[in-house]
């Protein structure tokens, strides 16, 4: 029940100063590579995720936060084949270069939790990401990420993980209306 108590008044804290309020859902597919001498030590050159799905709250004009989970659920896509498992979750804080009704540029900085071989490495991530979007709703995000981790960790090393998904973006305020519309008609 703290938990609950603790995320409601994060978020509503959030909500009180947000100027554009949004939420975006995505999906998408990873690569992830290492270089030749980190991997000999893991395993595999690159490692290939499916799905990696994420949530970003966008409080304010140049500013979100990010929330990811990257596994992989297939071993072998015929140009490359996985044989080290590698999840990831994490969050990061987007910093917001370019924002229009087609392009969002941005920068992140942040941190995941990667598991290989049943080890937990924490990493700290720095990257570039892009959404085009389609509509108001539907865009295209593309993301590049470098994960720093130190060689003192038994199942990880530094890697680039670089994304390329669908991101589908909420109304907050809508979100909110509806809800206040339903409640003062009964549903």
């Amino acid at each position: 029940m703290k938990n609950i108590k603790i995320f409601l008044v994060v978020f509503l804290i959030a909500k009180s100063v947000q100027s554009q309020n949004s939420l975006e859902v995505g999906v998408s597919a990873s690569v992830v590579r290492f270089s030749d001498d980190n991997a000999a030590f893991i395993g595999d050159k690159y490692i290939f995720q499916v799905p990696m799905l994420n949530v970003a709250y966008k409080f304010n004009s140049k500013f979100s936060l990010n929330a990811e989970l990257a596994f992989n659920t297939i071993d072998d896509i015929g140009i490359m084949s996985n044989s080290v498992k590698y999840t990831s979750y994490g969050g990061a804080l987007r910093y917001h270069f370019y924002d229009s009704s087609k392009l969002n540029t941005y920068a992140l900085i942040g941190g995941t939790m990667v598991q290989s071989e049943f080890k937990n490495t924490p990493t700290l991530n720095f990257g570039i990401g892009n959404s085009y979007w389609l509509s108001d709703r539907l865009g295209i995000n593309a993301q590049a990420i470098y994960k720093f981790s130190e060689d003192r960790f038994e199942s990880m090393r530094p890697h680039f993980q670089f994304t390329l998904g669908l991101v589908y973006s909420f109304d907050i305020d809508a979100l909110f209306r509806a809800k206040t519309i339903c409640n003062q008609n009964g549903f």
